[in-house]
């Protein structure tokens, strides 16, 4: 079942934000429009399996928009994650680069009303979580058990 977005976006669109991490871990930020932050993931997986995972997020079921913030992103993956979770993907990079499932204007659209600053608030987030975890994994901060990877 496809999951519909309208024209004029409703203000508590839920939204996924996608971004890759070092070592095969990816940041999942979810949003409710551009100013309620619902929860945040951090997965490990490949880029083949991330549909599934997403799958398994309780967050999955009410989500209408995946953005992908990641500038080496291919197409194919872009289109696995449609493809497999019948919702629209954006690939963003300072700005819209691509979408499928949505038409390039709706998706400018929409991008627009996401942002209060000139970026999408889920996307901005996503990179001030993704730079803070980065920085504790460079630091040795960062502590990872090896049974919960």
């Amino acid at each position: 079942m496809r999951r519909e977005l309208h024209i004029t976006p409703k203000e508590e669109i839920r939204v996924m934000t996608i971004r890759r991490l070092p070592n095969g871990h990816w940041l999942v930020v979810v949003y409710r429009g551009k100013y309620w932050l619902d929860g945040v993931a951090i997965v490990r997986c490949t880029p083949s399996e991330l549909p599934g995972v997403i799958k398994k997020l309780k967050y999955y079921g009410e989500t209408r928009l995946i953005i992908v913030d990641d500038p080496n992103i291919s197409q194919d993956i872009m289109k696995s994650l449609h493809s497999s979770l019948n919702v629209p993907v954006i690939a963003y990079s300072e700005g819209l680069k691509y979408a499928f499932g949505i038409s390039p204007d709706h998706a400018n659209n929409i991008l627009k009303f996401l942002s209060l600053n000139g970026i999408p608030e889920p996307i901005r987030v996503s990179r001030i979580i993704s730079r803070d975890l980065f920085s504790l994994m460079e630091s040795g901060i960062y502590y990872r058990n090896q049974d919960n990877v």
